[in-house]
């Protein structure tokens, strides 16, 4: 799979949390987003972790939010870490 849509999981409310629909005039806001990094599922890690956080946080504030991940290439390890995967398309 190249890419992966929003987190998978229940949908996040916090209170408090206004959505970017709410404001009376919104004018030109972000609606969706692309997230593109090395760092996702299934690596288990501090930086993972929190982009699992700022996907969830941006989707329970309306935004529409696409993680792109090397999760759908041909990848192979790195040599001093072996749990960080490189993409290694022809």
């Amino acid at each position: 799979m190249l890419s992966r849509r929003g987190h998978g999981g229940p949908q996040v409310v916090l209170p408090g949390l206004r959505r970017f629909d709410d404001r009376p005039d919104p004018g030109p806001v972000l609606r969706r987003l692309v997230l593109v990094t090395d760092a996702w599922r299934p690596q288990t890690n501090g930086v993972v972790n929190t982009l699992v956080r700022l996907v969830k946080y941006m989707e329970a504030t309306g935004l529409e939010v696409l993680v792109t991940a090397p999760d759908g290439h041909r990848t192979a390890p790195l040599p001093a870490v072996p749990e960080s995967r490189l993409p290694c398309d022809p």
